[in-house]
């Protein structure tokens, strides 16, 4: 809704009670939570149906569904609550009405709606094994299509929504940091090797120096290491300095590193800069 809205990503979500900007489609935003806090309440109705409840009671459950507080504040603004409680009552209530069906012929929230649904399936499917007025083949049929629908098809899809997660947002973003060395290493604005493929650790650097003399007589530098580390460390922080200016105090407001700008790497612990 977003991408359709018009939103091009640029604003950060990390304070609460700030103002949107221009680029924020507020109301296409809301549309959707809005949408499916208002489908939730029919769907507390036909649950109740479903369970074999008469009218009346379907209309109550409804009616404290519709007057809940709570459903109102989360369907009215950007949240995703709304839309885990509708795909909730949708699971439930698909199921039941598949169940139902069958009498008529031979034919956290989210993970605990999930096992919910699993039981009652697997008592359905264990009554169904002891009928004796069904034929080994229906039973059979009537079991695989409860592990597709119920197995397989959530775990495609589970997968499925992750690699269009990934394969879309591809870029470095304000939260990377809480996601693996390895995976941030993937991103696009990380840096590549020489070969164009991500490098699988950081520019990584200590107070331990070179030593002057190898073991087998070779010299060095004798200057600070500089070393390739595969994960988070506080020694993987660099500060990009401009060569003419001493301090390390960033201008107000900040200049902006350009493409073919010379640069200095300055080690952000030990504040020595990289030699090349």
């Amino acid at each position: 809704m977003s991408y359709l809205g018009g939103f091009d990503g640029n604003f950060l979500w990390n304070r609460i009670g700030a103002e949107y900007s221009s680029n924020v489609p507020v109301w296409s935003l809301r549309l959707l939570p809005a949408l499916a806090g208002a489908l939730s309440v029919p769907m507390a109705y036909q649950i109740v149906l479903e369970l074999h409840f008469s009218h009346c009671t379907a209309m109550g459950a409804a009616l404290l569904m519709l007057i809940e507080n709570a459903l109102l504040t989360q369907s009215r603004l950007m949240l995703l609550e709304s839309l885990l409680i509708f795909f909730n009552l949708l699971a439930v209530l698909s199921y039941l009405k598949f169940f139902n069906a069958q009498t008529h012929s031979i034919k956290y929230m989210g993970i605990f709606t999930y096992l919910l649904v699993l039981s009652i399936a697997a008592v359905h499917a264990w009554n169904l094994i002891g009928d004796q007025t069904l034929s080994n083949i229906c039973v059979f049929a009537h079991l695989l299509a409860r592990v597709v629908a119920l197995l397989v098809i959530p775990v495609f899809l589970y997968l499925l929504f992750f690699y269009v997660h990934l394969m879309l947002l591809y870029r470095s973003g304000p939260h990377d940091q809480i996601m693996s060395s390895a995976f941030q290493a993937s991103l696009e604005v990380t840096l590549k090797s020489v070969f164009g493929k991500p490098l699988p650790c950081w520019l990584h650097s200590h107070k331990n120096t070179y030593p002057m003399i190898y073991e087998n007589g070779r010299g060095s530098s004798h200057q600070q290491q500089v070393t390739c580390y595969p994960f988070k460390d506080i020694n993987n922080w660099w500060i990009v300095k401009d060569p003419g200016r001493h301090q390390l105090v960033v201008n107000n407001p900040p200049r902006p590193v350009r493409h073919g700008d010379i640069v200095q790497l300055v080690h952000g612990m030990t504040t020595r800069l990289l030699n090349t």
